[in-house]
């Protein structure tokens, strides 16, 4: 399947989605969860046969997400990947999320896309509808119905009550990649800019959190594996900081003001400038990242990108 975002090619990513029984990662507990591979459209689903055996289920997810770059899922970041993380640390005594790049399409659609705005609702089943992918669907129920139906299959254990809730868990991160795989109309570099993407270095998989430039300074802060030695690198031209223990990184770029434009001196910056060519807004050794008050968002994140390359 192709990728939308250019953020996302030959990067490690799954559709990820879970059901649970209720609202409150304190109180209610995982019934499912479901993993869908785009690039090799390979469906994993665990299910929870009994309330006794979510730990490993929830040890087998920590495992699954850990082996990705991105993780795409829907509203994952306001509900999934909290519940999961509350369930992991709590339940299974594990450390919580690994490491990934969340990319939680329901905010992006929310935030960049004008079209959301005339829709009644942003469900994904309405989004969907929206984009003329609703028959592929083959499941007849929606997220709250699973509770009623796992309540009757661990009283029953009638296994066309399982199939059920593995059918419309499968059907969510399938219809999800088709989603995905529609939305080439999103500005993909301003979203990267603003919400971050995932990079890969020569060692370490890491993940980029958003940049931002206030006056003449370019900052992006982000995460990446712990355990290496500690950095602090200040140069002229930028600055760089990583933490072993948590594996926090920030680094700053020192930008020249050149009247209505801001730009990075390639010259004086660790990176390869055959990456930048072709680019615009590049030219004679300089990037142009700004231009009056608008970030050059491809600019940017290919600069941020061939730093961190060097850096992380």
């Amino acid at each position: 399947m192709r990728n939308s975002s250019p953020y996302l090619e030959g990067k490690d990513v799954c559709v990820f989605d879970i059901e649970t029984t209720g609202l409150s990662a304190k109180y209610s507990g995982i019934i499912s969860a479901s993993f869908f591979y785009p690039e090799s459209e390979e469906l994993v689903q665990l299910f929870c046969d009994e309330p006794g055996l979510e730990k490993s289920l929830l040890a087998e997810c920590r495992d699954r997400l850990s082996a990705c770059d991105a993780v795409i899922s829907y509203n994952g970041d306001s509900f999934d990947l909290p519940f999961l993380n509350k369930r992991l640390i709590d339940v299974a005594a594990l450390p919580g999320l690994p490491l990934f790049k969340s990319v939680d399409l329901f905010k992006y659609l929310r935030r960049y896309w004008p079209a959301a705005k005339t829709l009644e609702s942003l469900s994904q089943k309405s989004v969907e509808q929206f984009l003329g992918l609703s028959e592929s669907r083959d499941d007849l129920i929606g997220g709250r119905e699973c509770i009623e139906l796992y309540r009757a299959w661990l009283q029953t254990g009638r296994e066309e009550l399982k199939q059920t809730i593995l059918l419309h868990n499968a059907d969510d991160v399938r219809q999800l990649a088709r989603v995905y795989a529609s939305l080439n109309f999103l500005p993909w570099h301003e979203i990267a800019l603003r919400e971050g993407y995932p990079l890969r270095t020569e060692f370490k998989r890491a993940s980029v959190r958003g940049a931002e430039i206030k006056g003449k300074r370019l900052s992006v802060k982000g995460r990446t594996l712990p355990g290496f030695i500690p950095a602090s690198i200040f140069e002229e031209s930028y600055g760089y900081e990583y933490s072993g223990l948590s594996g926090e990184f920030k680094l700053e770029l020192y930008l020249i003001d050149s009247g209505d434009r801001l730009l990075a001196d390639l010259d004086a910056l660790p990176v390869d400038q055959a990456a930048f060519e072709g680019l615009p807004g590049y030219g004679s050794g300089y990037l142009i990242v700004c231009s009056g008050k608008r970030p050059n968002a491809a600019a940017v994140n290919s600069l941020v990108s061939a730093m961190l390359r060097k850096l992380v």
